[in-house]
């Protein structure tokens, strides 16, 4: 699976991503006839939809949705609030949230293909209880370490752990003689521009292939 753009958290006047889709428990939880059926946008985004979530004076609010289209009768239209929730007041109060939610911070550490499992510098670890913010946590993630069996010809294997003998030299970050350069994996504080010139900061989606929607139109 390709790594997912996360939703979006105001929190604090900030936009955080949220590595979390909160609103697939309340869609799970609705009957079939009114659960919106959304469809993917891209590789990137096999949920159909980014939501936009709030933090108001503690409490957790849904407050929009967005590049989102539903199916309805083998046509595409443009899904908003208002198509989860027709009779509900907005924004909405997230009352069905009990949980953890995780918004990375800061550069890049390790890119992972996958969900929401990139690792970056720091992950801000809201504890939600009921659509209420009990515990707001900020943690500073240390770069991983590399570790690298040299035999005595001087070539290097990979392995995923200190001293195990688990080597794994499918998953060396630097096959070959590709130099060893771990900032390339998760950043360093002397390098706080990449070659592109764009700082790297944020979460950041790695190649997705934009899905064709059958030639349906959006209405």
């Amino acid at each position: 699976m390709t790594a997912q753009i996360p939703d979006q958290l105001i929190h604090r006047g900030q936009n955080l991503d949220l590595c979390a889709a909160p609103l697939e428990d309340y869609l799970k939880r609705l009957p079939k006839a009114r659960r919106p059926k959304f469809l993917p946008r891209s590789t990137a985004n096999w949920r159909g939809y980014v939501a936009t979530w709030e933090i108001i004076e503690q409490q957790l609010f849904l407050t929009g949705i967005e590049d989102a289209i539903f199916e309805v009768d083998g046509k595409a239209h443009e899904a908003t609030l208002k198509t989860v929730f027709p009779r509900g007041r907005f924004p909405v109060p997230a009352t069905w949230v009990t949980g953890e939610l995780r918004c990375p911070e800061g550069r890049l550490r390790n890119y992972v293909h996958a969900g929401f499992g990139s690792e970056y510098e720091r992950d801000r670890i809201f504890f939600i209880e009921k659509g209420t913010v009990v515990e707001e946590w900020l943690i500073h993630n240390p770069p991983a370490p590399l570790h690298y069996l040299i035999s005595p010809d001087g070539s290097r294997t990979y392995a995923t752990a200190f001293g195990s003998r688990a080597l794994a030299p499918d998953e060396d970050p630097f096959p070959g003689d590709v130099p060893v350069e771990p900032w390339r994996v998760w950043g360093d504080p002397d390098w706080d521009v990449w070659p592109s010139g764009e700082e790297d900061e944020g979460y950041l989606i790695g190649g997705f292939t934009r899905l064709g929607q059958g030639g349906k139109d959006a209405g």
